[in-house]
């Protein structure tokens, strides 16, 4: 809305005015806007990607309403555009502070929710490892209960065999 509001205004200041480009003549819009595609669609919509300077020839910009070289005038009437009432009750600047101010709000709100998000993530995850990890800790007593059992096996063996070398030399 702010740059739709700002083209209008800075267009309408330029026809109203009786704007002279540098050759005298009558000046015309400085800007072109692109209606919206949508009937149901504000006029502002789309308006700040669609917004283009309407030539190319700077000699045709209307600084003043005498179109003597030294005339300023209309340029100074625009540049006061910006302290001027228009957007819901507010001046351009402070209408370009509000919108600062909202995406600066999106920016902080995002990165608080992807902080809660990456700690949530890596709570999971903590929580998946302990379920279905692997505890090195545990892992390493079940390997000294099996090493025991293992050396435990082997003498029952050795004992069964020398047993039976001894019952067959009997």
């Amino acid at each position: 809305m702010l740059a739709y509001t700002i083209a209008t205004d800075v267009n309408t200041m330029i026809t109203a005015s009786g704007g002279l480009d540098l050759d005298g003549n009558v000046a015309t819009d400085l800007f072109t806007l692109t209606a919206p595609t949508s009937a149901t669609a504000d006029a502002w919509e789309g308006a700040a990607a669609s917004i283009v300077v309407a030539f190319d020839d700077p000699s045709l910009i209307a600084a003043g309403t005498t179109g003597s070289t030294a005339d300023n005038s209309l340029c100074l009437d625009i540049a006061a555009l910006r302290e001027t009432t228009n957007i819901n009750g507010a001046t351009y600047t402070e209408e370009y502070a509000r919108i600062a101010a909202n995406a600066g709000l999106l920016v902080v709100s995002n990165e608080q929710r992807l902080t809660a998000s990456s700690e949530s993530m890596d709570e999971l995850s903590t929580k998946r490892d302990s379920i279905s990890g692997v505890s090195t800790d545990e892992e390493m007593v079940l390997l000294i209960q099996y090493q025991a059992g293992y050396e435990a096996a082997s003498n029952y063996i050795g004992v069964v065999q020398e047993m039976l070398d001894t019952l067959l030399q009997m």
